[in-house]
């Protein structure tokens, strides 16, 4: 399944790469050929951390930091707004840290996370 999902991975950023070049081309909008190779490379760098790490939050605040890039490029690129794309880009990564530090911040950590001075220097 592993090399499966590598040569899909792989297939997906060549098609990314195509989907680019499309737009640079003019075989459509540049607009849409950027849009579109940023999308099909998030789903390929999600597809890519879920095989290798078989954790569900991992892949899915990488997804994440993936659309908050896209939403970004969206904003530059006139799809809508570039104030839109700019907080959109903001909101979704700030959703993805919060998340990827409630994922990985251990249940021994109390107060927010926060340790004791000592207990630095102890270690």
């Amino acid at each position: 399944m592993v090399r499966f999902m590598n040569a899909f991975t792989v297939m997906l950023y060549g098609l990314a790469v195509l989907v680019f070049f499309g737009g640079l081309v003019g075989a459509y909008s540049l607009k849409l050929g950027i849009l579109g190779g940023i999308a099909l490379s998030v789903v390929g760098v999600t597809l890519r951390v879920y095989t290798f790490t078989r954790d569900f939050m991992n892949a899915f605040t990488v997804m994440l930091y993936g659309l908050a890039v896209l939403v970004f490029f969206g904003g530059l690129v006139d799809a809508y707004s570039w104030k839109l794309g700019i907080l959109g880009g903001i909101a979704l990564s700030v959703v993805g840290v919060t998340l990827r530090v409630y994922t990985f911040t251990r249940d021994e950590d109390e107060e927010f996370g926060a340790y004791e001075p000592r207990q630095l220097y102890e270690r």
